[in-house]
């Protein structure tokens, strides 16, 4: 099989990575919008990030150093197996779904022709994990579907979430209990959105969703710092 190259205005990524997949095909997918690009591991058995974000990576020296060296600061999720690799799927899937929305840039689809090829670990090394196409796609429809409620919530990012005296109900912390409290304790009054977003373990979109739960429930309340009060939310 020859190399496949494409517009992403002319074949979403969505239907090439459905194609791809139905059809058995093994290789490497490099996929670039302006000067963001990620470089994905396309196989049967789903997709795995060989390059991620820079979010994404990150994370991924957090863990390893977390792993080679814990210490008492080091985040409980890191030093339990399980809550590392729930949160690993969670970064992997951010990323995968996040360039499933972009509608510009271009794709390059390099075939395996020795399957010593395959063996490539990818973000997260022997840690990650393939994930389902199906899942991906559904995650990104969710992005895509969920973000104009997050906007008017949260317009701009250097809003300060504040905590109020109303309790978390049980079904904030069901949506994902794990975000929710990790957020809850970075949670200030001084700290902006955008700063939780550096600081919290999970992916962006999960703290975002998280955020938006607690402002509905009154949880929080988001308040505008002084110096941004006259000035045009970004």
């Amino acid at each position: 099989m020859a190399a496949i190259r494409g517009d992403l205005s002319v074949l979403s990524l969505a239907h090439l990575l459905q194609a791809l997949i139905l059809n058995r095909k093994a290789g490497l997918l490099t996929v670039q919008s302006g000067l963001d690009h990620r470089v994905l591991r396309v196989a049967p058995t789903g997709l795995r990030l060989v390059r991620g974000s820079r979010r994404c990576h990150g994370f991924e020296r957090l863990l390893r150093d977390a792993r080679s060296a814990p210490s008492e600061n080091t985040p409980a999720p890191f030093l339990n197996p399980e809550a590392s690799a729930r949160l690993m799927a969670e970064w992997m899937l951010e990323d995968l779904s996040e360039i499933l929305t972009w509608t510009e840039g271009t794709f390059d689809f390099h075939p395996f022709f020795d399957a010593s090829q395959e063996l490539e670990a990818g973000t997260f090394g022997g840690y990650g994990a393939d994930c389902d196409i199906a899942r991906v796609v559904a995650r990104a429809a969710n992005r895509v579907e969920e973000l104009p409620a997050i906007k008017a919530v949260i317009p701009d990012l250097r809003h300060v979430p504040v905590r109020t005296c109303a309790p978390v109900p049980p079904g904030t912390r069901e949506v994902d209990a794990e975000a929710t409290e990790d957020l809850l304790r970075l949670i200030d009054g001084k700290r902006p959105v955008i700063s939780l977003l550096h600081l919290c373990l999970f992916p962006r979109f999960t703290v975002l969703q998280a955020l938006c739960r607690l402002a509905h429930d009154g949880v929080i309340r988001l308040e505008v710092p002084t110096r941004l009060a006259l000035v045009p939310a970004a």
